[in-house]
């Protein structure tokens, strides 16, 4: 596939629909979590049933769609980067500018929901392009070495 001449969004042509489909599954996990954890109930009213709808909610989607969403963010960020990157004058100014409303959107979430986790996630996006030229296997390396100290 040749570079783009401007960035902009994707042509529905040039899109990685495996992907999108990936990411709607995790959107739909976090909403389920957020659902149960916004009506969560008191233990001393629960049954059998709550506790293990409750153990069914954590294991199959709290502990995998939220992984899985921010893992995509990381790839699709990847991608953004590298497009931005891919042109002649190498610009990040659009990428720069996604993660600025990003953070935005996140500050007006945050008014609403105090779990945000949007700024959060320009803020790490900004220390991708910090990590833009690194070798791959450095880049392994401390993944290992982060998921070591701080297990997700």
């Amino acid at each position: 596939m040749p570079p783009p001449d401007k960035i902009g969004p994707t042509r529905i042509q040039t899109r990685i629909l495996s992907i999108d489909a990936v990411r709607g599954f995790a959107l739909f996990g976090v909403l389920l979590v957020n659902m149960f954890n916004f009506g969560a109930y008191s233990p001393e009213w629960s049954n059998a049933v709550d506790r293990a709808f409750s153990i069914i909610m954590h294991s199959l989607f709290e502990t995998r769609s939220l992984r899985l969403f921010s893992m995509l963010f990381g790839f699709g960020f990847a991608l953004q980067l590298a497009r931005a990157l891919s042109l002649d004058n190498g610009s990040l100014w659009f990428y720069f500018r996604r993660l600025f409303f990003l953070f935005l959107f996140g500050m007006a979430h945050a008014l609403f929901y105090d779990g945000d986790i949007l700024m959060e996630y320009a803020a790490l996006g900004l220390i991708l392009v910090l990590f833009r030229n690194v070798p791959d296997w450095i880049l392994l390396v401390l993944a290992v070495l982060l998921l070591t100290a701080f297990p997700v």
